[in-house]
């Protein structure tokens, strides 16, 4: 069993940490293989993949069989399918990990029905109150092979880059010493 976790981990969070732990929990004997975004990919205040797969590699050190990939930085961005493509070449029985509140945008992804048909998903279900919009999904999701995990912790990267100097608690240590020694996320 293959865990794959992609985003853009801009900067890695202590949720993102403690997705992985909780996955290593539940599936102790499967591989995780986290996946940051590459430069191409269209987000603003991205910081440049070589720094996000840095952070990824400092936050993974403590973890067993989990791993970062570079993949996407050194693939164009043609979609998680096309990434999820190239994995299932070197690995058999990959699994996609992500977010409940991305479930809402699922349908706007590329080549979203070949993705959903092709590989099984565990979203991170979360306890916070989704809006109406998040839960009207346009796609009926109950054809499709997901598996939902409770997970409870209100913690973005979006909210660390508001403000980098007072949202230092969300992240790991060796993250804030490396976000502050390559000048990273200045407000």
């Amino acid at each position: 069993m293959i865990l794959v976790y992609g985003g853009s981990f801009n900067p890695p969070t202590l949720a993102h940490q403690a997705i992985l732990e909780k996955l290593k929990n539940l599936y102790p004997e499967a591989k995780i293989i986290v996946v940051p975004v590459g430069d191409d990919y269209r987000k603003s205040d991205l910081a440049p993949f070589f720094h996000r797969y840095e952070m990824v590699k400092l936050m993974i050190s403590s973890l067993c069989d989990v791993v970062v990939s570079s993949i996407e930085g050194y693939h164009p961005f043609e979609g998680t399918i096309e990434t999820l493509n190239r994995l299932s070449k070197a690995y058999d029985h990959l699994y996609v990990i992500m977010g409940e509140d991305q479930l809402s945008s699922i349908s706007k992804w590329i080549r979203a029905d070949e993705l959903l048909n092709k590989y099984p998903f565990i979203i991170m279900k979360r306890k916070i109150n989704l809006s109406q919009n998040e839960k009207n999904h346009p796609i009926n999701l109950d054809q499709y092979h997901m598996t939902y995990i409770d997970f409870d912790m209100d913690i973005s990267s979006s909210m660390f880059r508001v403000n980098p100097k007072k949202q230092k608690e969300l992240i790991p240590n060796s993250i804030n010493k490396y976000i502050e020694k390559h000048q990273l996320y200045k407000e």
